[in-house]
């Protein structure tokens, strides 16, 4: 049985149009299927967290965007149960990463119903707020902060609201104290920004760090030296 999961505050109504052709599919193709409608995160992760307990979940497909994508991850990390995603977010880096982006919802089918599911490395970050599994990009400094801004704001939508949150935080952000550790160093810098990649991009398709694969065992580090404003710009 697949497992699809909406958040219908992403894409600003594109999730129902893209939900009911997929649901149209699966029914042609004799695919069961289960859909979790929740408004809040809470009730969304308690409610995927029920379905994959009590039914025979085979994949997960998150219809929005890179947020949702993260919420199903936590539930599907080191298990058999594949992970996909019909994009409707503003980031969807995900979907890019794995080739969603751009594709219709017949592409996004075929693909998922033909193709064999392959492993995934994921990241794991411990903090105050317990452990979470990632997939794209760990950010923190300036660019989380960036990050947390933008997710804020209704208006301007898409790319444009990245920008507008970097211009907003630009002027305060000052740099951080971070101990960086590896199997081979121990850092101790001033930083504006500390990025642990697991994928390549971030921020609706910016590389930051271009080398990153979900598939060779890796994470990549990047990390910026104290720089004037106008240099981080």
């Amino acid at each position: 049985m697949w497992l699809l999961v909406l958040n219908r505050k992403s894409g600003r109504g594109r999730v129902d149009r893209k939900v009911d052709k997929f649901t149209y599919l699966c029914r042609k193709n004799n695919v069961p299927y289960k859909i979790i409608d929740k408004n809040s995160v809470e009730l969304t992760h308690e409610a995927i967290q029920k379905s994959i307990a009590e039914d025979q979940i085979s994949t997960v497909i998150a219809f929005g965007g890179d947020g949702l994508v993260s919420l199903c991850l936590q539930n599907v990390a080191e298990s058999s149960i594949g992970l996909s995603v019909v994009p409707t977010g503003t980031g969807n880096d995900f979907a890019r990463a794995i080739g969603n982006y751009g594709k219709s919802v017949n592409q996004i089918f075929s693909k998922i119903i033909s193709t064999k599911p392959s492993p995934l490395d994921l990241g794991l970050a411990y903090g105050n707020n317990g452990r979470r599994y990632f997939v794209q990009v760990l950010s923190s400094g300036f660019d989380a902060s960036v990050n947390e801004l933008a997710n804020q704001i209704k208006s301007p939508i898409g790319k444009l609201k990245y920008t507008y949150a970097m211009l907003r935080k630009l002027p305060g952000f000052q740099e951080i104290d971070y101990e960086i550790k590896t199997e081979t160093e121990n850092l101790k810098i001033k930083s504006m920004l500390v990025a642990v990649a697991n994928g390549n991009s971030y921020g609706g398709g910016m590389k930051i760090l271009p080398s990153a694969s979900y598939q060779d065992g890796e994470l990549d580090l990047l990390y910026v030296d104290r720089v004037s404003k106008l240099t981080l710009l």
